[in-house]
């Protein structure tokens, strides 16, 4: 979930109902020897000590026999204020000096520094957060008491010991490691302190999974105290997360990036010009994308920063986690390219004539290329994140004390989103497992600058989860070069535009079908409009991470894939359309025997559903679910506006009007009076009726469609697409607005249908037989001005 407009106390209270599903627990011991930067020896913690006692910070208690803090006792409620409370700790963390690393031959790195909730600075425009103390490694931002997320390494939590509420400590610490993460392209993984009273936790966050100690009293373990702030202070900055293959450099007093992508001719360095794509997610667990407008260069240090190579030619670099060991989008274009080499024409004899036409020039030259964004070079041999440990386990209690009542149950995102989790019932502290099969993690990608609304928030958190067993995979980073550079569909900047985009999709997909694969993520997102000249615009597909061949029997149980606003209904719900129940009539009854004894006679059917699994017509259905958002959101038009908050939701499952939308044949009534006059016309409205009516009459089929069904099903979608994009051509003075905010509100009641006629009124009729189509391929298409 984007939160780049979401309030602090949403952001907030949506952490503690959802990120505590990604959080794990494992033994103090544990949590150094696995996810500490390094576990100081023995002889290092023996060296600290006798520093401590000779600096007076520690002593022995009064049998001379344990050691004791001199400012520490064994209850700090004291009713002063946190920061004066755990103000000594910053004088023991002032011994931990280059001299006593060198016992083992360590240089200090980092420095913890208490801020008194100083408020960090970041480098992207909408952050805040503040931070009780932290570990820092700018020896200078920690003299003038000031905290750049740059430079923290770790966040840390003091919280009063009269506190009655231990998960606000918590919280904080996860929003100000999420804030970070997010902000920081430099970062692999960070670590988190809290302390409540005497009691302290240390936590590891990445993009696998994140895990908090269980708690000890630094007042009693010492020697354990003492191993987590060597391992902090010593640790090299790659231990402590940072990512030694991105370079952070100054120019014109603005930070930008230099990524390493190791290829087999050696390294490349590509320094950033400009973001394309940061999502703010909530969730630190996951693919965090990112993509920038990008040059090569010759290196990353003095003047071969500024030495650009290619002649300076832009290109976009995508950096992206997925789990070790993945199948890269790189291989899978490839993958589709070697089978399109050998696809003949008899293939796609099923095409209209003009569609034909543009896929036989497609297969000249491997001209398929051009529908796809063209990879340059990739890397999958980059940093990864730690592995899970094995004695850490799920918890997701650890942010749920407060404000509920009764039982508090709570779930766990599997690996593979917000997905599969376990259910804890905090009273019995006894875990059950329910299973959800539907949701890979990561999938959605964010639209930019997307506004969420807090109703929108409780609505994804009531919405139905299910749980299944996380395997808490090591992720990895993947890194590409795509040779252009262009917007995504929702920065597209008219109607022109966005629907060639949409029509080139269409052809990308037929391709991939031809291919056998089926892409699963289509969204605006993943569409990539590059300009041409100035009145010529070209739609590309990209992101092919779940893409998957149809019969991949290696490949996992469908989970639920893609962009909540686009994807497609039955994998949006988790489960497939029902099929009605059926009374077949008997071939004779003899009415003219008389018989006292009823007979079974008729034949039923119950209503039954079929295996949910991705098909190649929920591809087209997302590319119509993109049309719509066009037509109704993009537009700048206030009817379609108001409409669009109650289709287009971020939550785990459809809304019910997307879901009556889609099913309940009501897109013409909803367009007639919700569309921008300007496209109100039958040639837009009819084929987005007739769309969504001919797929869903293909889910209730009870197996796979046969090819010449499908065939059929791409025909027929082929030729209501084109009335679609030819009309859509057509209209002139139609704004669409530059930043796309989308607010979505809780689902309408069943009580209050989204219409106002019966759905099988005649408003909701439409000629279902197959239009004519012109070639409307266009070889160069006219620039509306918006």
């Amino acid at each position: 979930m984007n939160v780049e407009f979401l309030e602090h106390t949403q952001i907030r209270k949506h952490i503690r109902s959802q990120k505590g599903t990604e959080m794990l627990r494992c033994p103090v011991d544990a949590f150094l020897t696995d996810y500490s930067p390094f576990f100081p020896n023995d002889t290092l913690v023996d060296a600290t000590i006798k520093v401590l006692v000779d600096q007076k910070l520690l002593g022995t208690d009064e049998d001379r026999k344990t050691l004791a803090w001199k400012e520490f006792n064994d209850d700090l409620s004291s009713g002063a204020t946190a920061s004066k409370i755990y103000k000594p700790l910053e004088d023991i963390a002032a011994i931990f000096d280059d001299e006593l690393g060198q016992v083992d031959r360590r240089q200090r790195h980092f420095l913890y520094c208490d801020f008194r909730c100083d408020e960090m600075e970041y480098e992207f425009p909408g952050s805040t957060c503040r931070v009780k103390a932290c570990f820092i490694g700018n020896p200078s931002h920690a003299r003038k008491k000031h905290a750049i997320c740059a430079e923290t390494a770790v966040v840390a939590e003091l919280k009063q010991p009269t506190s009655k509420d231990s998960a606000d400590n918590s919280e904080k610490l996860l929003l100000a490691a999420g804030h970070i993460m997010n902000n920081d392209p430099c970062r692999k993984w960070m670590y988190g302190i809290t302390i409540e009273n005497t009691r302290m936790a240390v936590w590891y966050f990445s993009r696998s999974h994140s895990v908090k100690s269980e708690t000890f009293d630094f007042t009693k373990d010492i020697r354990t105290f003492i191993r987590v702030f060597l391992s902090f202070t010593y640790a090299t900055r790659e231990e402590m997360g940072y990512d030694p293959t991105v370079h952070r450099i100054k120019e014109e007093e603005k930070s930008q990036y230099v990524y390493e992508i190791p290829t087999k001719n050696g390294t490349r360095y590509f320094k950033t010009i400009a973001s394309l794509a940061h999502p703010r997610a909530l969730s630190i667990t996951g693919r965090k994308t990112r993509v920038w407008n990008a040059v090569e260069v010759k290196g990353f240090e003095g003047n071969a920063v500024k030495e650009e190579l290619n002649g300076g030619k832009k290109v976009a670099l995508k950096d992206v986690w997925l789990d070790d060991g993945s199948t890269t989008e790189k291989q899978k274009l490839d993958a589709i390219f070697e089978r399109l080499k050998t696809v003949k024409e008899e293939a796609y004899e099923w095409a209209p004539p003009s569609l034909r036409s543009e896929l036989q020039d497609a297969f000249k030259n491997e001209g398929y290329r051009r529908y796809f964004m063209e990879i340059e070079c990739d890397s999958f041999n980059l940093g990864k994140s730690k592995e899970k440990s094995d004695q850490a386990e799920s918890a997701p209690e650890i942010l749920q004390s407060r404000g509920v009542k009764g039982p508090k149950k709570n779930v766990a995102p599997n690996d593979n989103g917000t997905e599969g989790a376990k259910v804890v019932d905090s009273d019995t502290k006894k875990f059950a497992v329910v299973k959800d099969k539907n949701l890979l993690e990561g999938s959605t990608q964010t639209i930019r600058h997307s506004r969420i609304s807090e109703n929108a928030l409780t609505e994804t958190v009531v919405s139905p989860l299910t749980v299944d067993t996380r395997l808490y995979a090591v992720k990895r980073q993947y890194r590409l070069i795509y040779s252009e550079v262009g917007e995504s569909l929702d920065r597209a900047g008219s109607l022109d535009a966005s629907f060639s985009a949409v029509l080139e999709t269409y052809v990308a997909l037929v391709l991939m079908y031809l291919a056998g694969w089926m892409h699963r993520d289509i969204s605006v997102g993943n569409i990539i409009v590059v300009e041409r000249g100035s009145d010529l615009f070209k739609g590309k597909l990209s992101d092919l991470e779940y893409a998957r061949e149809f019969r991949d029997v290696n490949g996992s149980r469908d989970p639920k894939t893609g962009t909540p606003f686009f994807m497609p209904i039955e994998i949006h719900d988790g489960m497939t359309f029902s099929r009605l129940s059926r009374l077949d009539t008997p071939d004779d009854i003899n009415v003219f025997k008389k018989s006292r004894v009823a007979q079974k006679v008729f034949k039923g059917t119950d209503p039954t559903r079929s295996s949910l699994r991705y098909r190649f017509q929920h591809d087209l259905e997302s590319l119509w679910w993109v049309a719509l958002w066009i037509l109704i959101y993009r537009v700048v038009h206030p009817l379609g506006q108001k409409v669009s908050e109650k289709i287009f939701t971020p939550s785990s499952t459809p809304s019910l009007a997307r879901r009556q939308l889609f099913t309940g044949k009501r897109v013409m009534g909803t367009l007639a009076q919700n569309l921008h006059p300007s496209l109100n016309v039958e040639d837009i409205i009819n084929p987005m009726e007739s769309i969504p009516r001919m797929l869903y009459d293909s889910y209730l089929t009870e197996k796979d469609l046969e090819p010449q069904a499908l065939h059929t099903i791409y025909s027929k979608f082929f030729l209501f697409l084109s009335l679609l994009v030819r009309a859509a051509w057509s209209v002139e003075g139609v704004d669409l607005h530059g930043g796309v905010i989308v607010e979505p509100k809780k689902r309408p009641h069943p009580e209050a249908p989204a219409a106002s006629k019966d759905r099988d009124s005649d408003e909701y009729e439409v000629d279902e037989e197959e239009p004519r189509s012109d070639d409307v391929v266009r070889k160069k298409k006219r620039k509306v001005q918006p």
